[in-house]
């Protein structure tokens, strides 16, 4: 339930060197954090906890606050954390077992366990509000079982999420202008952390369970061949199951 703060210091001998210095650490938050992510707009920190509470399904939100020096400048390395209040999911219930989000056009897509989906919610303009915020979920794409990590971008001019599925062992790969699932990738161990190279097509997964990690060609999907479903065409390592998964 808590969350650092770093900030990059450059060295004032060499400027292509850099640390990172803990500035703050807030702590109290929902236990079982899980995912963050930083949106431009609010200019806050939200983050999703899988906390197994009930009473509501909230995303957390962070803010940071510089300090000011006697002429005004920000003290950056001086930076606070600040609790911001939660975004009360209006439209959802179930326990709390939210995975991971990502920001996309002014909505927040936040992976749910429970269900097993990914929801679109209108994230709210205000952040005056008195907490908690009422942020409406307005659609419930169904994915696989134990959904766990999200990643959006756009491939000619295509946005998409994808979005790993731990549990049923698959990628979903979905069309955010309609927000119908595009196309669904099998045959992983225990797919987790991924990326999405949109420029070359391809999306890059630590298969967990087999300590691997794949690659999948997005391609099939735009280039007009009528295959229209991306794949895994290499792995990076040997597989090695792990023991405790076996």
């Amino acid at each position: 339930g808590a969350l650092s703060l770093f900030v990059e210091r450059s060295s004032s001998d060499d400027q292509t060197a850099s640390t990172f210095v803990l500035a703050d650490v807030i702590e109290g938050l929902a236990p079982g954090l899980t995912g963050l992510v930083y949106d431009p707009a609010s200019r806050l920190v939200h983050f999703t906890a899988s906390s197994g509470i009930s009473q509501g399904r909230f995303i957390g939100r962070v803010g940071v606050a510089f300090p000011k020096d006697g002429d005004g400048k920000a003290l950056i390395e001086r930076a606070k954390l600040y609790d911001a209040g939660s975004l009360l999911l209006d439209g959802v219930s179930g326990i709390s077992a939210d995975q991971d989000l990502a920001f996309f056009d002014r909505r927040l897509l936040v992976v749910s366990q429970v269900p097993s989906s990914l929801l679109v919610v209108d994230a709210p303009s205000s952040t005056d509000e008195a907490p908690p915020v009422r942020a409406r979920v307005t659609n419930t794409i169904v994915v696989g079982a134990g959904a766990s990590q999200v990643v959006t971008g756009t491939i000619d001019g295509q946005p998409l999420a994808l979005v790993s599925c731990f549990g049923s062992r698959q990628l979903f790969v979905i069309d955010l202008t309609n927000m119908l699932v595009r196309s669904v990738v099998p045959n992983f161990s225990g797919p987790f952390s991924l990326v999405l190279d949109a420029f070359r097509k391809k999306a890059y997964i630590a298969d967990f369970s087999s300590s691997v990690i794949r690659i999948i060609d997005l391609a099939p999907l735009f280039d007009g061949s009528g295959d229209r479903a991306a794949r895994i065409v290499a792995t990076l390592g040997k597989p090695k199951i792990l023991q405790e998964l076996r």
